[in-house]
């Protein structure tokens, strides 16, 4: 059986004789015991226990908490999968380097007002999938459905059914951020290409595009009011 007793003695600066002169336990026994060959019984740990100042719980390696797997995002799952493909939601299940590619081929041939009207459109079907997913798994919620079904009567129905409707809401949430993802690499990328001098405009976020007109607007006022 394995010990801290070693360890513990070694950090108080005291010989296996030590130990067993301070505990009253044979020397051989205290070895036996500190190398594993011996189990110790309850009254030989708790006189060693005793001995070094300690409980006898100390005197073994604390459990180790197995690592806890990576939760999965629930867009991973088969049957989220499955029914959003049901759904016709092609972005949903598209993976990074997928969708790159999709990019990457609309740019093909393009002229420099064509690939930002491109990325334009590309962002208006992603923004409509995304509210068409959206009052899918809002039915789904309500209606019960293959992916959700309502929750039956029985026992712990409300413990049940509030883990229903935690499952739907993180559902939700994933789908959410991942058409936010696209939507914004999307914007990013059209900044970089004004950048770079290949389209003569970017797309500007609903947030950014918002605080501009606001500034626009009260750049007006002030030049009426100072005329």
């Amino acid at each position: 059986m394995e010990t801290r007793i070693r360890e513990i003695r070694a950090e108080r600066g005291w010989t296996v004789r030590r130990l067993a002169e301070e505990s009253g336990v044979d020397k051989n026994t205290v070895s036996d015991v500190e190398r594993g060959v011996r189990n110790p019984n309850p009254i030989t740990m708790h006189k060693l226990a005793e001995a070094l100042g300690a409980e006898v719980v100390d005197l073994f390696p604390k459990a180790q908490e197995a690592p806890r797997p990576l939760e999965q995002p629930p867009t991973t799952s088969p049957e989220v999968r499955e029914w959003l493909m049901e759904q016709g939601a092609k972005f949903a299940v598209m993976s990074d380097a997928e969708f790159s590619e999709l990019v990457l081929n609309m740019e093909a041939g393009t002229q420099e007002n064509d690939l930002l009207e491109g990325i334009e459109r590309l962002v208006e079907k992603i923004t409509e999938e995304d509210l068409s997913v959206e009052r899918a798994l809002m039915r789904e919620f309500a209606q019960g459905g293959n992916l959700f079904p309502n929750t039956p009567d029985g026992p712990d129905v409300v413990k049940r059914a509030f883990a229903r409707h935690k499952a739907v809401m993180r559902l939700r949430r994933a789908l959410a951020d991942r058409y936010q993802v696209f939507r914004r690499s999307l914007t990013n990328y059209s900044m970089r290409l004004f950048d770079a001098g290949q389209t003569s405009d970017f797309l500007v976020h609903p947030r950014l595009a918002e605080t501009m007109r606001r500034q626009l607007l009260e750049e007006a006022f002030a030049e009426e009011g100072a005329a």
